[in-house]
Parts: structure tokens; C-alpha cells; sequence
């Protein structure tokens, strides 16, 4: 089958997107519609520039120059910088359509997001880098190589010197926060601390399958979830976990299987509207939200 992608490739949010509503894929995706953006995506783009300007720090082996209140005042400002330039930017950065940001019921203004981001931040350098610097930090920012048909020559040439063949007929592209000698994690946030959703399994799944085809089969992944509450101050027993995936063959192969599957529906031009979905896009179904 030749495949069609408006991108010339999948990556996790687009096969979120699609699964959550064909419909809005294609208003975001083939037609660039004005994009509605929820504003707990650029909570999310603040909570992973903390993270990488910290971590950085850690990798560069310059954490001894740097106290504890150092480093939550820097992820602070890495969030509060990355939230402002998240929105005041009006192009969404994976279509290059024009966006608006969705202020969602949680919060009464854009000051108080703001403060949340900065608030996760703080409270997600604090918990992690103690964690990061247990279990080895390697690398952050990690493409995810060998899922997909290369997408650039650098990946090309990885998979011919490692003889890797690609899982997907047609390029993926994927990023992992954090890589450690044996497993790779991905920081979220959450309105609460619950087990996430068979996407972000899906998700994590796919991160580990080109190591577990390589024969590593104990390399794990797993993701850091960081709760979004607001009042009493933020503590690890409470707002924050990590999950590590369990799977097995039939699982990684349940995961292969939907990305073909949606893959082949985008290709097919078959965009159907989520019956009962609240969607952001206004396509004829109801939809209530405040944009900023």
C-alpha cells in the first residue's frame, strides 16, 4: 500500500489527534485550520524546556556549581520563558496553520496557567534530578530512531550501520525526554494522578519497541506524571508518579497494528466526525471554550 500523510510522516500527537477525532485531524492536519491549542499543551512545552534547561545542566556535569534553590529558580524561569513564547507564537508548530489557545475551565486567566507551569516546574526539577542522577541520565531530547522509513539522512545512515529495519513503512517521528542506561521515560501533566490512558501506553510502547527488536528485551520505558493542583504546595507523595510500562509481544504488536490502521484511514481520506466529542474545531457540533 502507498501511504499519503499530509506531513510526509506520523508521530505520537498525530496518532493521538486522529484516534481522538478523524475529524479534527483533518481540519488540523490536511486543511490547516486555525488550530485551536489547549493551553494545558503549553503548560506541557513549559514543564519540558525546565526540564531540558536543567537537565542540561546535569548532563554538562555542572550540577556542583549549582544549589538546589539555583535550579528551581532556573526551571522557573525556562517555564515562564517557554510559556510566553508558546503564546504569544500564533503558528502551530507541527502544521504551520495559525492557532488560538484554549483557556480550558481551569483556570480564571492566563496569569494563573502561568503560575502553574511555573509552580509544575519547580516542583518537577526538584523531584527528578535526584532520580535522574540515581539512574545514570544519559541523554535528553532522544529521537527515537528505527520505527519508521528514515526520515533524513542521519537516520538512513544509523539504520544501515545498525542493520535495523524499519517497524513502519513510512517515517515516525518520536522524542523521549529522558534516556537512562536501561530505559527511557516521558514527563506529562495531569488534572490528577491516574493511570494513563491506552495512548499514552501506545505511545510509550512504540519508544521501546527498537530496542526490545534489538535485542534488549529488559529495556524499559515509563512515563513522570506531575499533578496539576492548585492550592497547598506540591509534594512528591502526592502529586507526582512514575509509571512503568508492562507489555508483552501481543501488546507491541496491538501498538504496530493501530499505527498501520490509522495510517491507512489518513491515507483513505477517511475523516469522520467523533459522534458526542467535544470537539475544539467548530465543524458543526457544539463546542464551548475560551480562547486567549
Amino acid at each position: 500500500m502507498k501511504y499519503s500523510l499530509p506531513t510526509n510522516f506520523l508521530s505520537p500527537s498525530q496518532v493521538r489527534s486522529y484516534a481522538t477525532c478523524p475529524r479534527c485531524y483533518e481540519l488540523r492536519y490536511v486543511e490547516k485550520w486555525r488550530t485551536p491549542i489547549s493551553i494545558n499543551l503549553v503548560l506541557g512545552t513549559a514543564l519540558h524546556e525546565a526540564l531540558r534547561r536543567v537537565r542540561n545542566v546535569l548532563l554538562q556535569k555542572k550540577l556542583d556549581s549549582r544549589t538546589p534553590a539555583e535550579l528551581a529558580q532556573d526551571a522557573a524561569e525556562a517555564a515562564a520563558e517557554a510559556f510566553e513564547a508558546d503564546l504569544q507564537s500564533r503558528i502551530d508548530r507541527e502544521t504551520g496553520a495559525e492557532k488560538t489557545v484554549d483557556l480550558s475551565s481551569q483556570f480564571k486567566n492566563v496569569g494563573e496557567a502561568k503560575d502553574m507551569a511555573v509552580r509544575i516546574a519547580s516542583f518537577a526539577v526538584e523531584t527528578l534530578v535526584p532520580l535522574d542522577l540515581e539512574m545514570g541520565l544519559k541523554a535528553i531530547e532522544v529521537r527515537i530512531w528505527g520505527l519508521g522509513q528514515p526520515y533524513d539522512a542521519g537516520e538512513e545512515q544509523w539504520q544501515k550501520e545498525n542493520q535495523i529495519e524499519p517497524i513502519f513503512p513510512f517515517p515516525f517521528m518520536a522524542y523521549a525526554d529522558a534516556m537512562y542506561e536501561s530505559s527511557l521515560k516521558d514527563s506529562k501533566t495531569a488534572h490528577r494522578l491516574l493511570t494513563p490512558d491506552y495512548l499514552t501506553a501506545m505511545q510509550v510502547t512504540l519508544y521501546r519497541l527498537p530496542w526490545a527488536r534489538a535485542g534488549y528485551p529488559e529495556f524499559r520505558a515509563g512515563v513522570d506524571q506531575f499533578c496539576k493542583r492548585k492550592g497547598e504546595e506540591l509534594n512528591a507523595d502526592h502529586d507526582y508518579r512514575c509509571y512503568w510500562l508492562e507489555t508483552d509481544e501481543t501488546r507491541d504488536q496491538q501498538a504496530i497494528d493501530f499505527v498501520l490502521e490509522v495510517a491507512k484511514d489518513i491515507s483513505a481520506g477517511r475523516f469522520p466526525p467523533r459522534v458526542s466529542y467535544m470537539c475544539a474545531f467548530d465543524h458543526g457540533l457544539p463546542a464551548l471554550r475560551r480562547s486567549v
